[in-house]
């Protein structure tokens, strides 16, 4: 994570790895730190419930896409959120890829 704030599309992950199954990005902006994570749109398979990730860490969303807003001086837990969140997806997204890549 930097100290400047970065401006991006929260689509923009998609268009260099279009087979990613999930982003998950820590970012800074003016005023808080915020953990985004994001189900990609354009694959159909079914999601872990990146919502319910989010709320254990006083964020929210649904399904397919989920959020956490954290205070510029919470870097440890937005940290921890993070490392939990990448970890829960990355398990889910293995056995997520199996599905979609079994024949039918």
């Amino acid at each position: 994570m930097s100290d400047q704030v970065l401006r991006f599309s929260r689509y923009a992950p998609y268009c260099f790895s279009p087979d990613a199954l999930y982003s998950v990005v820590l970012y800074r902006e003016p005023l808080r730190l915020k953990l985004l994570c994001l189900r990609n749109p354009w694959l159909d398979f079914e999601s872990v419930d990146l919502g319910a990730l989010c709320r254990l860490y006083g964020g929210g969303g649904h399904r397919r896409v989920g959020a956490v807003a954290f205070s510029l001086h919470e870097e440890t837990p937005a940290g921890a959120g993070l490392k939990e969140v990448r970890t829960a997806v990355l398990q889910h997204a293995a056995t997520a890829r199996e599905m979609i890549s079994a024949p039918v």
